[in-house]
């Protein structure tokens, strides 16, 4: 349901299931919602087909100070930034923009933190993904789909890939190569740029 000024902040969920599939995400802010605030809460998911936080679309909002472990599915993650016409109502708008995602701890044995559209969806917008702690990941950060989407320092540690962008992601400020350090992009759009990245593995 579209939920305007919303504030989710301060819990602690546990979340599991033994009949994956079953359980959708334990945070999620759908149906075009705009000004939220997903703030300061702990989140654990053993066993789950979707994403720990799902912003999915919405609008105008942050994620910020929580602490995710995802540690299920593949093709999902800790936290998602995404348009899915599924998600919405009559008449709400399918749009997912101007979103900042920053000083999360990330742990999650898929994808920590990414952007992605369902069919037909627009692309989500103007997104930050800054000061974020990721590690033990399949892929750090990765974005899917998306414009205008700004990548910078972030700690990424100890992951298969630390970030990944498919060349329809457009104007990231992003990265570039350095060796065995695992930063990397597929992307052939300009700017790239390195901004504050943290590799560990």
């Amino acid at each position: 349901k579209k939920t305007d000024y919303l504030w989710i902040e301060g819990n602690y969920i546990n979340s599991y299931n033994d009949q994956v599939g079953d359980m959708y995400n334990s945070i999620a802010v759908y149906g075009g919602s705009k000004h939220f605030h997903v703030n300061n809460n702990t989140v654990i998911v053993n066993a789950s087909a979707h994403s720990a936080i799902a912003v999915s679309p919405g609008s105008v909002g942050e994620i910020v100070g929580n602490t995710v472990e995802y540690l299920d599915a593949t093709g999902e993650g800790a936290i998602e930034v995404e348009t899915h016409t599924g998600h919405l109502g009559s008449g709400w708008t399918n749009e997912t923009k101007d979103i900042v995602v920053s000083n999360n701890i990330v742990r999650s044995l898929s994808w920590g933190i990414f952007t992605r559209i369902d069919t037909g969806a627009v692309d989500p917008d103007n997104i930050i993904i800054t000061g974020n702690t990721i590690r033990d990941c399949t892929i750090g950060i990765n974005l899917v789909k998306g414009t205008n989407i700004n990548v910078y320092g972030n700690n990424v540690q100890n992951c298969t890939k630390a970030y990944n962008t498919a060349s329809t992601v457009t104007a990231s400020s992003f990265n570039i190569p350095f060796g065995n350090l695992g930063i990397g992009t597929s992307s052939p759009y300009a700017p790239l740029s390195v901004t504050g990245q943290v590799v560990a593995s």
